[in-house]
């Protein structure tokens, strides 16, 4: 992946996942879980989704493996989130 001049994400396959066709993604790595610790550290709430199906998804008819979420169900779960403290699993 990158931003036309430089690489973005770091090549090291062993954080990659295939999580679409033609689509990857880093998975979780130490960024995350300090950014995560940042956000707890200053009394902030984190959201945590599950993979999203339904309309405008990857997965519009079929359903993902589990963790998952309905997006519907994802974006009032986040609406509800905004001012929660600590972690939130958002999932069916």
């Amino acid at each position: 992946m990158t931003d036309g001049r430089r690489r973005v994400w770091p090549r090291r396959p062993s954080v990659w996942r295939r999580s679409a066709p033609s689509r990857w993604w880093p998975t979780r790595s130490t960024a995350y879980e300090e950014l995560e610790a940042a956000v707890l550290g200053a009394g902030g709430g984190v959201v945590r989704f599950g993979q999203f199906y339904g309309p405008g998804t990857y997965y519009e008819t079929g359903l993902p493996d589990e963790p998952r979420i309905h997006i519907d169900t994802a974006a009032r779960r986040a609406f509800e989130a905004m001012d929660a403290e600590g972690i939130v699993l958002a999932t069916d």
